[in-house]
């Protein structure tokens, strides 16, 4: 294994992508058999659903990025976070070869360390990168790929996945990453039913206080008025304020005219 890979690993997670990115750059002349080694010591960096479990208050983003990383040096969701992230700026265009660029190896990377995470018996793993791989089958997506069934398969997997393992924020956020993506894609009628669902359970199980949770509320509520005539956006917010009782969502609500 390559030295400033094996380094990166020995200092472990943080919080400026640089191990994810050592990983990306590492990959890209392996074996699939050659990356058992380093997905292995990557995978003891993760929680376990002992660590998770409950629905407790765990922070992801070190994790997370790790993951995200590992496709390279990309944004908060991805380098066309761009496209579905309500804070896009215009001015950033869609392009096949540059969101493409090292994701094959990328992609074979994922599968490996899903399988070690499956012989660790460790479905925090496999939901984390359950996530992050939707992530980028949605941005392949939304340049003209064929991957939006894959994209909805993984969301859902995660979901699932943190159900099981009474994980807090992905019984939500694959929800409304999806419908983001969905939106995107032009499909609004699937995008306004993953928004509902998103905001049933991150009612039920958004307990962190993070102001990041809040804003995803706001985000959404924003995206929904845009997707919905004038009429039905005035019904979605008598829905909205009528279920949810969760405070931060209140809160998020109160933003949103």
């Amino acid at each position: 294994m390559q030295a400033d890979l094996q380094q990166a690993i020995d200092k472990g997670l943080d919080r400026d992508g640089s191990l994810g990115l050592a990983f990306h750059h590492a990959i890209q002349d392996m074996s699939r058999a050659d990356m058992l080694e380093p997905a292995t010591k990557l995978s003891h960096l993760f929680y376990t659903p002992d660590q998770v479990s409950g629905f407790r208050k765990i922070r992801h983003e070190t994790m997370a990025l790790a993951i995200r990383t590992i496709f390279g040096d990309l944004s908060r969701n991805g380098l066309i976070l761009s496209e579905t992230h309500p804070d896009r700026g215009k001015d950033i265009r869609r392009n096949k070869e540059w969101v493409n660029h090292g994701w094959e190896k990328a992609f074979e990377f994922c599968e490996v360390l899903e399988e070690v995470f499956i012989s660790q018996q460790n479905d925090y793993g496999v939901m984390i990168i359950a996530e992050m791989v939707a992530h980028r089958y949605g941005d392949l997506s939304l340049v003209g790929f064929d991957y939006e069934e894959k994209m909805e398969s993984l969301y859902r997997k995660a979901a699932d996945l943190a159900a099981k393992i009474e994980c807090q924020k992905q019984m939500f956020s694959p929800w409304y990453w999806g419908a983001f993506y969905f939106m995107k894609l032009g499909d609004n009628d699937k995008s306004m039913e993953w928004f509902r669902k998103y905001v049933v359970t991150a009612n039920q199980y958004m307990q962190d206080r993070q102001p990041s949770y809040r804003e995803m509320v706001a985000h959404s509520l924003r995206a929904v008025k845009k997707i919905l005539p004038r009429k039905e956006w005035k019904r979605y917010r008598r829905w909205f304020k009528g279920l949810v009782t969760n405070p931060q969502m209140i809160k998020a609500f109160g933003t949103v005219k």
